[in-house]
């Protein structure tokens, strides 16, 4: 696997380049995202990874708890019932606390505490005694999630999940069962009804790129596109410094270009002028 070093050094060796390091990662990261649009218009299995995403059914707990402001925050039980109460990693919760009512997610169960995730903050509160509820109606996307590539489907069966056709049919399951439809809002998908059960659901999705941070960061792609990412970067700094209309069509024709050349042949193409096992011709 090459890194953003590795493009830097060869960059050295064309002309009329002289940039440093500073200089380099934010048009590395301008290509990369370059590339990794033009592959998901191709639908390309290049940005595409399976995903897992746990929804849980709905159940609540009662009893003297308090939340901790500690970065990352904490919900603490005296009667250490966390884990036999079944909390689970990534369960999105919410409480009757008045100045946390959520929602939270939560990062880490133990017996007397639930770390909730990075993002999430709360206002301390020493113990009292309310009511933590789990949401069964969706479950969180990946962080770098870009689009479904395929239909979702539940671990363990076979049909998979269609997309939510209206608010009507939504208001039809009032109450929870076996999902049957999904609809993705912001990073959360939800299912319609909302689950009665545990569930995993699974699905091909688009990654989003990571962006690279220095120059021991790994270019993605597995050296596909290092140099049509070499291409950018020079056409980038060669190019007029109000970066006219001229160069930004180069660049998206290069990009088109390079992208469709690899990604149409990669995925899933069968060999050329094989045989007929039916000869048509008789």
């Amino acid at each position: 696997m090459s890194t953003v070093q590795d493009l830097f050094d060869v960059l050295q060796y064309r002309p009329d380049i002289n940039v440093n390091s500073d200089d380099l990662i934010h048009i590395v990261n301008a290509a990369i995202r370059a590339v990794s649009k033009r592959l998901y218009v191709l639908s390309s299995d290049l940005i595409t990874a399976q995903m897992e995403v746990d929804i849980f059914s709905e159940q609540t707990y009662t009893a003297s708890m308090a939340f901790v402001d500690s970065n990352p925050d904490t919900i603490t039980d005296a009667a250490n019932q966390f884990v036999v109460e079944e909390f689970s990693v990534d369960m999105p919760i919410t409480t009757t606390q008045t100045s946390n009512p959520g929602p939270f997610r939560i990062a880490t169960v133990a017996a007397g505490t639930l770390t909730l995730a990075s993002t999430d903050s709360v206002v301390a509160a020493i113990a009292g005694s309310f009511i933590i509820t789990s949401d069964d109606a969706y479950g969180y996307l990946p962080s770098d999630f870009w689009g479904l590539k395929n239909k979702p489907y539940l671990d363990g069966y076979t049909t998979p999940l269609v997309p939510l056709p209206s608010v009507d049919v939504e208001m039809n399951y009032q109450s929870a069962g076996f999902p049957l439809y999904y609809k993705i809002m912001g990073t959360k998908i939800y299912v319609i009804p909302h689950a009665g059960a545990d569930y995993t659901i699974k699905a091909d999705y688009y990654q989003r790129p990571t962006a690279v941070t220095g120059v021991t960061s790994t270019v993605p792609f597995n050296e596909i596109f290092d140099d049509l990412i070499c291409d950018y970067i020079e056409i980038y700094f060669r190019g007029p410094q109000g970066k006219s209309g001229n160069t930004i069509q180069i660049l998206d024709k290069l990009i088109r270009d390079g992208v469709d050349l690899v990604a149409v042949k990669h995925d899933r193409k069968g060999p050329v002028q094989f045989p007929q096992t039916v000869n048509w011709d008789l």
